[in-house]
């Protein structure tokens, strides 16, 4: 071997004993990762390797990202060789008005560092660089990011460097609004965040039921800390509050719940279904009344079967045709009367009226009778 022109064959038994497996825009490779002898505040790197890099590609490397921040100019000694640097911060940006993490250099009197190799920062403004992609791209001057409880402003972008973006950003103001807690970039092969909702599917008419928002990023992290707008459909009489509570409607047969992301299109919904009510009643009492006794009579209300302790009625007598004064009417409770006999031989009708719904029942041929 060459030491000082190593070839391509030299270099790949040097990558077969230290190079190390790493991703340049999430594809594998193998690359030399060694220290550099330049001085600065960041503790730079220098790759090399077979495969074609170029400026502004992110690699990653012992779990962390890094931006080939140097310009490439092809292969020398057979292998591709430049500086790279560690993006010391994950930023939660809002693109499209979906939540994207882009792991970016930071510069800024914020952070302890003011200068790079390219700018001087003044105090309440940093740079963001980022590598130059797709999603990127669509960042603009005025959009904002909150990190470190403060709300920043895009003021400027800087495209001079191929493969880079540099965003000149201000402190506007303390921010009370929620970070994007980033542990992955996103912004590259992009996964949209995504919100399930968890409760009964399979409710009650007039009841109340809790529901909870989980909300997701793209890599199926958990982000438990934000917080979601909780709706309804718009043709749905239920109600939901702020807390997820659902109080349902008994005219709602089919209800979709949905929960926003604050400040985002990003949206999970959940089909729930009101049970059909089954609505039964019976009267008991004898069929049988002497003449001068009394019967007492009980409207009952089922409701799947269950008795409704809530049914009230209102009680009234068809007399079929017959003087009035045969029967006496006496109203007991919400669903008891009692009816009297005072004449012989006579049939009547006892009519017991749902005061909730108009539903009628009835107890037909109620004999009046004589003592004998």
């Amino acid at each position: 071997m060459n030491i000082l022109k190593p070839t391509e064959n030299d270099f790949n038994f040097i990558l077969a004993n230290l190079g190390e497996d790493i991703f340049i825009d999430n594809n594998p490779i193998k690359a030399v990762i060694t220290n550099t002898t330049i001085k600065t505040d960041f503790n730079d790197k220098q790759i090399s390797t077979l495969t074609k890099i170029n400026q502004g590609d992110r690699i990653k490397y012992n779990n962390l990202y890094w931006l080939i921040i140097s310009e490439v100019n092809g292969k020398r000694y057979d292998k591709y060789k430049s500086i790279i640097r560690y993006c010391n911060h994950i930023i939660g940006f809002k693109i499209d008005n979906q939540p994207v993490c882009i792991p970016v250099i930071i510069y800024g009197s914020t952070i302890g560092i003011k200068t790079n190799a390219f700018i001087s920062v003044p105090e309440n403004k940093i740079v963001l660089t980022m590598q130059h992609n797709e999603m990127t791209s669509k960042i603009n001057i005025s959009d904002t990011f909150t990190k470190w409880g403060r709300l920043y402003e895009v003021e400027g972008i800087d495209l001079t460097q191929s493969g880079l973006i540099h965003l000149h950003c201000i402190f506007k103001v303390k921010s009370n609004d929620i970070e994007f807690v980033c542990t992955e970039a996103t912004d590259i092969d992009y996964k949209p965040w995504y919100i399930v909702i968890e409760g009964e599917t399979e409710l009650q008419p007039d009841s109340e039921y809790s529901y909870i928002a989980k909300i997701y990023d793209g890599s199926g992290e958990i982000h438990d800390y934000l917080n979601v707008v909780w709706s309804l459909d718009e043709n749905a009489n239920s109600t939901i509050n702020s807390d997820g509570i659902l109080t349902v409607h008994a005219e709602d047969m089919d209800i979709i719940i949905y929960a926003t992301l604050t400040d985002t299109n990003v949206i999970g919904e959940l089909l729930v279904k009101t049970q059909s009510e089954e609505i039964s009643y019976s009267i008991t009492g004898d069929n049988n009344i002497s003449q001068g006794f009394s019967i007492t009579y009980t409207a009952n209300k089922f409701i799947n079967g269950n008795l409704d302790p809530d049914a009230k009625f209102n009680f009234s007598i068809d007399y079929q045709g017959n003087n009035t004064s045969v029967a006496t009417l006496s109203v007991v409770s919400d669903t008891k009367c009692s009816i009297k006999a005072n004449s012989s031989i006579y049939y009547i009708t006892l009519i017991a009226e749902d005061i909730d719904n108009g539903e009628i029942i009835k107890r037909e041929n109620i004999r009046l009778k004589g003592l004998f």
